[in-house]
């Protein structure tokens, strides 16, 4: 029997440490509760997510005596989340295992506080403190500007936009060497977009900075969005294209890169596009030229935000052959695949080779059939 008891003690204090390492804790202090706005104080903060940019509430407090606290099971994947329901800004913060403590900090003024505790949170507030370092030596070097220039009006504006250039530039260094120093953490992957995504040139952000994270961090979603956006940078013939993925019909999910190996026509295309319709004929056609080959296929992603619209013109349309997928996220125009591969218009259409490289854009009609063929019989070749 005390075996048993003994035992089952144990169980209980392993199972307590494993559900204690999967735990975080937030805790902060105001100042001051009074918002930016209508002399009003806060109440009520959350704990939000941002997907699809819309924030998405996962947990609330209410704000008392100035003070908050959130607690809860760290998520698996180790993303950016954010405090919300001041009226001037959010808190950008990691939820990690351990205790995590934010600065006393201004309702009104939420963008000031700094986040510590935990590995990703101390980087964003590295990132901060020195931030704030090099401000307070930009402000410096405002007051120590000679009077006569202070007091030429002309002068006094081109120095103060070139002193702003210049802060700005010493800010983007920063970010830059706190993110080589932390590239081992998921916070240097969303510095590197909020900071750095547009300082370098597609291939400077591929070969510099993009290979300087480890491969635990290349399956992370904002890795991937890095280098999604970095690819369609330099989209042109005999280039790379974007990953593309999305859910199929019956809500599987299919991606460019499960058709690698065949020549792939990406379709952009919508069930309301009526130039759209007048293509059906002619990807067909193509299709069966091809079936017996199994060289091609046509992954068609839909403009659509109505699945039903969506689904009933795939089948009404009979754009059902084996060789002819389909996939959407069904946020029509705000889809990000839009911008990443150039749409500005439907019918919009990417010949993509076995390697998964662009071979040219907007074929259409008799051309597309006519290129097809070409491809089928061995008369054109883009290996």
């Amino acid at each position: 029997m005390k075996t048993k008891l003994l035992c089952s003690a144990v169980f209980c204090l392993v199972c307590g440490s494993i559900l204690a390492q999967d735990q975080y804790k937030i805790t902060g202090t105001l100042t001051n509760d009074t918002l930016f706005r209508d002399n009003q104080t806060i109440k009520k903060i959350y704990l939000t997510k941002l997907e699809d940019g819309n924030y998405i509430h996962i947990d609330s407090t209410n704000v008392k005596k100035h003070k908050f606290a959130f607690s809860g099971e760290v998520p698996q994947l180790n993303e950016m989340y954010f405090i919300t329901g001041f009226d001037n800004g959010t808190i950008p913060i990691f939820l990690e295992k351990g205790n995590i403590t934010i600065s006393p900090f201004k309702a009104a003024y939420p963008a000031s506080a700094i986040v510590n505790g935990t590995p990703n949170n101390d980087v964003m507030a590295e990132l901060a403190q020195k931030t704030n370092a090099e401000l307070q030596k930009g402000g410096e070097r405002m007051k120590s500007l000679k009077e006569n220039i202070r007091n030429n009006e002309k002068e006094f504006y081109a120095y103060q936009r070139a002193l702003f250039f210049s802060n700005s530039m010493r800010a983007k260094l920063i970010a830059l060497e706190v993110i080589l120093e932390h590239t081992d953490k998921p916070a240097a992957l969303y510095l590197t977009k909020t900071h750095l995504l547009n300082l370098f040139n597609s291939k400077m952000m591929e070969r510099h900075l993009l290979k300087a994270f480890p491969k635990s961090l290349q399956s992370h979603p904002v890795y991937q969005e890095l280098n999604n956006l970095t690819i369609a940078q330099n989209m042109k013939a005999g280039n790379p294209v974007p990953a593309l993925k999305a859910t199929t019909p019956d809500g599987k999910e299919l991606s460019l890169a499960d058709l690698k190996g065949r020549y792939v026509l990406i379709d952009f295309w919508a069930s309301w596009c009526a130039p759209c319709r007048k293509e059906f004929p002619f990807l067909k056609q193509a299709l069966e030229l091809a079936a017996a080959s199994k060289k091609f296929a046509i992954l068609s992603f839909s403009l659509d935000n109505n699945a039903t619209a969506w689904k009933n013109c795939i089948q009404q349309n009979e754009l059902t052959h084996a060789d002819w997928h389909h996939i959407s996220d069904l946020k029509g125009w705000k889809s990000s695949y839009v911008s990443m591969f150039g749409v500005s218009a439907v019918p919009h259409t990417l010949l993509i080779n076995p390697s998964g490289k662009l071979i040219t854009t907007n074929l259409r009609g008799e051309e597309l059939v006519s290129k097809i063929k070409n491809i089928v019989e061995g008369k054109e070749k883009y290996e």
